[in-house]
């Protein structure tokens, strides 16, 4: 049997190890020809069916999942930020660092002390005019 699209894309992102199963999304298919993928699909009776997989993936040589996540979390703080404008970014700078930006480092320094949800909560805040 020829190995899908979707199987090979799945394989692809499997191997680097940073995932441990995955889902083919298709309509109307209830299974896989690998054990270690799962299905999301949609029945006769235009049901949404997912099928976990049977088994977790193991990679020959898998890169970390911790330091994808921590390279992961890093990236969405700084795309963040970048939502935010010069004269809020640095009000957000002042209330926790105590003082103006002055320096690249300050902007590094600043997104090491924070965790993801300190800036959506800041982001909400401005959204509901609350900050």
């Amino acid at each position: 049997m020829q190995q899908g699209l979707a199987e090979t894309q799945l394989d692809k992102y499997l191997e680097t190890g940073l995932y441990d199963m995955g889902f083919e999304i298709t309509p109307r298919k209830l299974s896989t020809s690998k054990s270690y993928l799962g299905t999301i699909s949609i029945d006769d009776d235009y049901r949404i069916q997912v099928i976990p997989p049977k088994e977790r993936f193991k990679a020959n040589d898998p890169l970390s999942q911790t330091d994808y996540i921590e390279w992961l979390t890093n990236y969405m703080k700084f795309y963040l930020i970048a939502n935010l404008s010069n004269d809020e970014f640095n009000a957000f700078h002042i209330d926790i660092m105590g003082k103006c930006l002055s320096t690249q480092s300050d902007i590094v320094n600043l997104l090491n002390s924070l965790h993801a949800e300190t800036i959506l909560a800041r982001i909400r805040g401005l959204q509901n005019g609350t900050i």
